[in-house]
Formats: structure tokens, sequence, C-alpha cells
């Protein structure tokens, strides 16, 4: 079974994924917040408008954030009146700047690619298969560091006890 991994660098504004991805969470920007506004205050306390926007510029970068946190207050504005005319400006560069600090925080985050499973399975070549192990190498050496690091710790949690015994002994 073949992981692919979501890229930055597919998300261009030439491409046709960008827009389909940004249409996807304009979509969920536009369904959420109907849904929370059936609660009292919903809208004003779980801030529903910022959450595919979020998503969208973390997993697929900027440009489609940037697309989701304009065209989803604006769209949602357009067919519900919500979120008021008034607090437009405001909410648009509230969510542009979220859209951006997502795509920066993703961007500087090692490992923030997620893998996701394809529809499509297909055998892999043996040079993919030279690779897992490769992999797991690096796996088992985090773990071993992480074990130096525990041991470490360890250490000096023995040696605070051994320190704060003996100051008990000479107090008494």
């Amino acid at each position: 079974m073949t992981s692919i991994a979501l890229q930055h660098s597919k998300y261009g504004f030439a491409s046709l994924r960008t827009y389909l991805a940004a249409g996807i969470f304009i979509i969920g920007n536009i369904v959420i917040p109907q849904l929370c506004h059936l609660i009292p205050n919903g809208g004003l306390m779980l801030l529903p408008i910022y959450f595919f926007t979020l998503i969208g510029a973390y997993k697929c970068g900027w440009k489609v954030g940037l697309l989701t946190a304009v065209l989803s207050p604006l769209v949602n504005c357009a067919l519900f009146g919500m979120p008021p005319v008034a607090s437009l400006p405001a909410i648009l560069v509230k969510s542009i700047t979220l859209a951006v600090a997502a795509a920066v925080i993703a961007r500087r985050r090692p490992g923030h690619l997620r893998k996701v499973q394809p529809l499509v399975h297909r055998e892999e070549p043996a040079a993919v298969h030279a690779v897992v192990p490769a992999a797991r190498a690096v796996e088992l050496e985090d773990i071993d560091r992480a074990r130096h690091l525990v041991q470490a710790v360890d250490v000096l949690r023995h040696d605070r006890f051994q320190l704060s015994h003996r100051l008990k002994l000479c107090e008494s």
C-alpha cells in the first residue's frame, strides 16, 4: 500500500488542485457556521468561520489558506448576511492573518506533512521497498536517543532524591 504525502508545492495559483481544495474548505466554512448558529451564541462562542481556513492553510499551504480566508467570509456574507457587512473588513484581516500564521507554523514544524491513503492501491517498485528499512532505522535511532534521554532524567531524579535525603539528615 502506498502513502502519498500532501505537499505544499502542489498547490500553486495555476493549479486546479488549489481551487478544488479551497472550494472544499470554503464549503466547510459555509456549512459549519450555519450549524453553529443553531446553538444560541454558537457563532460567537465557537468562531467556526476560521476553522477550515486554519486547516486549509496548515495542510495545503498559504495559497489555499489565503483563498479560503478571503472567499469564505465574502460568500457567507453574500448568502446569509453573516458576518455583517460592517464587521467584514475586521474578519477578513483576522482570517488572512490566521491563514498566514497557520501556513508559517506548518512550514517550520518538522514532519508537518501528514500521510494519506490513496484511493487506488498499486504495486510498489523494488526501490520503494528499499527506502522503508532506512525510514525504520531513523525511527529506531530516535528511539535510542529517547532512551538515553530517559536514562539521563532518571539519573537526575535519583541524584535529586539522594541530595534531598542528605539535606533532611543534616537538618535533623
